[in-house]
């Protein structure tokens, strides 16, 4: 089973406060289960840039924060629960790119009573928690986007399983999207929080093996 003591030690407890005004932070939240922990989601509230997509809480590194203490208030702020409450771990990984740079960290909520939380309805929309023991048994699988963006030339890519499909508004055309397909009951895990996703799994299978 995948406890406490073997999630710390994946993890990099020193947290290195980068200053950055590309940064931007994201918690991991590990939901106490009957066994072991699970991972909450977010669905990202219509009225807010990205609508409908999966995500973890979090948002830019304010002035004066660190990456840390900007993931822990972003948490606090969407999901309506008290700082108090959460149990830091340390930090997962990184994400970095010429535009922004994201750090992850990872931390128990005290309240496993989720399907209760007052969360911001304005930022999100719902919640839903999925299982460590499920998440490593899932495969996550990589898709190419190239060209234009549209079912002729990216015939495989799964559009019909993302908010507003071909019609998404992407950055960039030549890409790698990472998903995570949790059923049709489920939404998609993908992009990022499956780049942020996977990293954390990564870490902890490394460690289970040991």
């Amino acid at each position: 089973m995948i406890d406490e003591g073997l999630i710390r030690k994946a993890l990099t407890s020193e947290v290195k406060n980068v200053h950055d005004p590309r940064c931007f932070s994201v918690l991991l939240p590990l939901i106490p289960l009957k066994a072991g922990y699970g991972l909450l989601y977010e669905v990202r509230s219509q009225n807010i840039s990205q609508g409908g997509e999966v995500s973890f809480p979090g948002g830019r590194v304010e002035k004066g924060e660190s990456a840390y203490e900007s993931a822990l208030r972003e948490a606090k702020e969407e999901l309506g629960i008290k700082i108090e409450d959460i149990l830091p771990l340390g930090q997962s990984d990184y994400y970095e790119n010429e535009s922004i740079r994201i750090d992850a960290f990872v931390a128990i909520l005290k309240d496993s009573a989720w399907q209760k939380y007052p969360f911001a309805k304005n930022e999100v929309s719902s919640l839903f928690v999925v299982p460590l023991t499920e998440l490593l048994t899932l495969e996550s699988k990589s898709y190419d986007l190239k060209g234009k963006i549209d079912k002729g030339l990216n015939p495989h890519f799964p559009f019909a399983k993302i908010p507003q499909g071909e019609d998404y508004h992407w950055k960039g055309m030549n890409k790698r999207i990472l998903f995570y397909d949790l059923g049709e009951d489920r939404p998609m895990i993908w992009g990022l929080t499956a780049i942020l996703t996977e990293g954390f799994l990564k870490k902890l299978r490394q460690y289970a093996l040991m």
